[in-house]
């Protein structure tokens, strides 16, 4: 009888082992999930603001410039194409290596370019509408 009470307390034992152990898996898995939406969710409001910023930047520095140079007062589509290019490029350099990394594999590098481009843009367009 003393034996059989034995092997049922390690039965009991180990079974509850084993529900702790995937209890504390579940545990620390489900935090890392939270913590990852709250990173990404963080990189993605720290993107908006780098675009911005860059584009302000580009639109006080760059552009004024463009129109000087140009007979008409306007620029060009390339021109207009080539200033969109060097905003992304502004807005990638101002994130971390990681933070880059990480946009890419969220977004993979077209994706992540064309993303970029439509941020640009309704930032460009906000501020044209506050300007004007």
């Amino acid at each position: 009888m003393e034996n059989l009470n034995s092997v049922l307390v390690e039965t009991i034992l180990s079974v509850a082992g084993v529900a702790l152990t995937w209890f504390l898996i579940w545990v620390r898995k489900t935090i890392q999930e939270k913590v990852e939406q709250e990173y990404v969710q963080q990189l993605l409001t720290r993107l908006a603001k780098v675009v911005e910023t860059a584009v302000r930047e580009a639109a006080q520095t760059i552009t004024p410039k463009l129109k000087e140079a140009a007979t008409d007062g306007k620029i060009s589509a390339d021109e207009r194409t080539e200033l969109k290019n060097t905003v992304r490029l502004a807005a990638l350099d101002q994130l971390s290596a990681m933070d880059r990394n990480k946009l890419e594999k969220l977004f993979g590098v077209e994706q992540l370019e064309r993303n970029l481009d439509r941020q640009i843009e309704a930032v460009v367009q906000r501020l044209k509408e506050t300007n004007v």
